[in-house]
């Protein structure tokens, strides 16, 4: 007669189908070739991207969408979970929180006077893990926070996104991981006489800054809280200082970023990924050792026309490490083109 716990058998049966991806940390790589026509999330990022259990997490999810400004956002955790192959569901409704902000960031207090990650876990030590033992902070804890972002009236409704945050309860007070960090970028194209267009990132701003910064202090509420208008805040982060890069139609773009290795791990590799609203796909790519100040480069063939263009990169790590970018440029004739006409 089998006398095993029954969720001890589940999670033994688990341990042998659950694989989660420790490079993108439950954020699949980017696979279109476009943002022009849905909403798309680039990712969410944990800061720190490893926490102890009594840290404060703040999450910021970074998102576009081609038509609609104001977008909508649900913040729940669930602090206990055997991950995808269950839809990332809890194990036990006492491990789900949800959370009142509609806002693109949400702050979590896993200590006792917030969610109390170390009390709950310790509460329900009965319930084994994937390798069947009783969930550890020592060994190390995954909890899942789930957003769901968007618009509602989009073909599909609201889109999910998941991101683990791996907690541990590890001696010390520096940092366990840190966040990538795009630090600036280079735009260059293969047009004859024009030199690069170099750039660096406006954010990440303090709440100081907003206060200090009129057109950005209506974003913030006494309480030092993100307003529903918060993703123009998130979304002026990421973009550099400068107008938009001018370039040439139909020309080969070169986009070369500069990062600090994000991890602290300095043999932490990262992966980058390239997105425009209109070009053909610049494919990801794996840079190996993704120390301070290492570059990758993603190249586009520019569309045949004029006007605006969007272009996002995005840089993870295995630690759960996330960055993101946005350039604006613009586009003009192409001389060859021009001059033909």
């Amino acid at each position: 007669m089998n006398t095993t716990h029954p969720l001890t058998r589940l999670a033994l049966a688990l341990s042998t189908l659950v694989s989660l991806s420790a490079l993108s940390a439950c954020e699949a790589p980017i696979e279109e070739p476009s943002v022009e026509s849905a909403y798309h999330v680039f990712g969410v990022k944990a800061e720190p991207p490893v926490a102890r259990p009594d840290d404060k997490v703040t999450f910021t999810i970074y998102d576009r969408h081609p038509r609609q400004q104001e977008l909508l956002y649900s913040w729940s955790a669930c602090l206990y979970s055997y991950g995808a192959e269950v839809g990332f569901k809890c194990v036990s409704p006492e491990f789900k929180n949800v959370f009142s902000e509609d806002s693109p960031r949400v702050t979590i207090d896993l200590g006792p006077e917030g969610v109390d990650l170390r009390g709950q876990l310790a509460a329900f030590e009965e319930l084994p893990d994937v390798d069947g033992e009783p969930p550890s902070l020592e060994r190390g804890h995954d909890i899942y926070i789930i957003v769901s972002s968007g618009f509602p009236t989009d073909p599909g409704g609201l889109k999910r996104t998941v991101k683990r945050l791996h907690v541990i309860d590890a001696p010390g007070e520096e940092p366990l991981a840190k966040n990538p960090e795009i630090i600036g970028w280079s735009v260059s194209t293969n047009a004859m006489g024009e030199g690069p267009c170099m750039r660096t990132p406006v954010g990440p701003f303090t709440l100081a800054d907003l206060e200090d910064n009129t057109a950005l202090s209506g974003l913030i509420d006494p309480d030092g809280a993100l307003l529903e208008q918060g993703r123009a805040y998130v979304a002026r982060e990421v973009t550099s200082l400068g107008e938009p890069c001018v370039v040439r139609a139909q020309s080969t773009l070169d986009v070369d970023l500069t990062t600090t290795a994000g991890s602290v791990e300095p043999s932490a590799p990262h992966l980058f990924n390239w997105l425009a609203d209109e070009a053909p796909y610049a494919a990801q790519s794996w840079v190996e050792g993704g120390l301070f100040g290492e570059a990758s480069v993603g190249r586009y063939l520019l569309p045949n026309r004029s006007g605006a263009l969007e272009l996002y990169f995005t840089v993870r790590d295995n630690a759960g490490g996330f960055a993101v970018g946005y350039q604006p440029l613009t586009l003009v004739p192409n001389k060859t083109t021009a001059s033909a006409r």
